[in-house]
């Protein structure tokens, strides 16, 4: 019960603020605003799942897999270290950069634009979907 009035109020703040601060546990947010200021959704470690529906969805996550469904107008994720990064929806422009050591990037979806980077030692980009600009 705790767990769920936890992400409740998670969502609300995200909503009010456009920021959200996680831990290194197996966190999940439901992204969902109409606002372009905030710091965005720094998830840090752990297995993290975000639920977006936002104008705007700026993603910062360390070690652990990442899963990120749903559409935003503006989608930029940012992961630096090792994991997967899974993202599967709709979004006007996409930023999907992974930097970490290990892990692979899923992408399956749709965008006006589509910036998928992978730098590291080991890992691939899937990529099933569609954009003018990829």
């Amino acid at each position: 019960m705790g767990s769920i009035i936890k992400q409740i109020v998670d969502a609300i703040v995200y909503f009010v603020s456009g920021t959200y601060k996680g831990d290194d546990g197996d966190n999940t947010l439901t992204a969902v605003g109409f606002a372009v200021w905030g710091d965005g959704a720094h998830m840090y470690g752990g297995n993290d799942t975000i639920y977006a529906a936002s104008l705007k969805l700026d993603v910062y996550d360390t070690w652990g897999h990442l899963y990120i469904y749903g559409a935003a107008g503006f989608m930029t994720v940012d992961k630096s270290g090792w994991g997967n990064m899974s993202v599967a929806g709709l979004a006007g422009a996409m930023d999907l950069q992974h930097t970490g050591r290990s892990g692979n990037i899923d992408f399956k979806g749709a965008a006006a634009s589509n910036y998928i980077y992978r730098r590291g030692d080991s890992g691939n980009i899937s990529f099933k979907g569609a954009g003018i600009s990829n």
